[in-house]
């Protein structure tokens, strides 16, 4: 399995909680300029990966695999799901950026995203699923990739939601025989998952995953 860091759980805010009406001397010493409040949410890292491709279907990933080549591989696939705590259905921003072994960023997407309510045990919660392809061939320019990676070495794929880190995942390039990005053909797949086919997906794509 690909090796992967977390943030453990995270505090975010969402538009929720008591209004300014309801706590005038909150409010007053918060600055509330408007009715809307925090609530505190958890995010919790379910499954954070990165692979080929994903599935039939575009639900999971077809493999798990963290050694890469551009002779063997088109893309590399991000796949992250996340749940959220409590339930909200506030829209948020995600964001993946993408990063070679000297820190430089070559690909960068933000997009918002609304969660899908899971029921859980221990009540209702959110989910979301980012999954989002780079090219080791070609540029996949409406995912934010500016250039084909080409230096070997570990590289790094770091997730975040409303502007707060939500996870890590690290993945190698092996050899230096990358081929130089050619122009995608109008109409072609620009980052089609080497076994299931499916066209790449951008990040602020959700799915609803089976219960």
């Amino acid at each position: 399995m690909a090796p992967v860091r977390t943030t453990g759980l995270i505090l975010l805010l969402l538009a929720s909680g008591p209004t300014r009406a309801e706590n005038p001397a909150l409010g007053a010493v918060l600055g509330w300029s408007a009715t809307v409040t925090a609530a505190p949410v958890r995010v919790l890292p379910a499954l954070v990966t990165v692979c080929s491709g994903l599935a039939p279907g575009g639900t999971f990933p077809a493999n798990t695999r963290n050694t890469f080549t551009a002779a063997r591989d088109a893309n590399v696939q991000f796949y992250g799901y996340y749940l959220l705590k409590p339930w909200n259905p506030a829209v948020r921003v995600a964001r993946l950026v993408w990063r070679d072994p000297s820190g430089t960023v070559f690909s960068e997407y933000s997009h918002d995203i609304t969660p899908r309510e899971t029921a859980l045990a221990d009540g209702p919660a959110g989910n979301i699923l980012l999954a989002q392809a780079i090219g080791l061939r070609t540029v996949v320019t409406q995912n934010g990739q500016v250039r084909v990676p080409d230096a070997p070495g570990l590289y790094t794929v770091e997730a975040f939601l409303d502007g707060v880190p939500i996870s890590e995942s690290v993945f190698y390039l092996q050899g230096s025989g990358t081929r130089p990005a050619t122009p995608l053909a109008p109409g072609s797949d620009p980052a089609g998952p080497v076994r299931s086919g499916a066209p790449a997906r951008p990040v602020g794509r959700v799915a609803a995953m089976p219960r």
